[in-house]
């Protein structure tokens, strides 16, 4: 996952109310921070375990439901980046 993926998933937060730090595409403590309370509020199945997943495999998971919101296919909500969630 690169930095623009990060900021995107940001804005995201920033917009739900979630998130308050700078936009700078690290996804650090209080990215996750804000990506744990945004996951529940996003439409979409999503797996049972999700938050049992690592702090990259749950924004991996945000960034993919957030696609799926906003009518983008990307691919089984799985918390993996591949070519699917890539061209997202």
């Amino acid at each position: 996952m690169d930095s623009s993926a990060v900021r995107l998933i940001q804005i995201k937060l920033t917009d739900m109310g979630h998130y308050t730090a700078e936009i700078d595409g690290d996804r650090g403590e209080k990215t996750h921070a804000a990506v744990k309370l945004g996951l529940p509020q996003l439409p979409g199945e999503r797996p049972t375990d999700i938050g049992t997943w690592s702090d990259k495999r749950q924004s991996i998971a945000f960034l993919q439901l957030y696609c799926h919101a906003e009518g983008v296919n990307a691919g089984t909500v799985d918390g993996w980046w591949g070519p699917q969630t890539d061209w997202a």
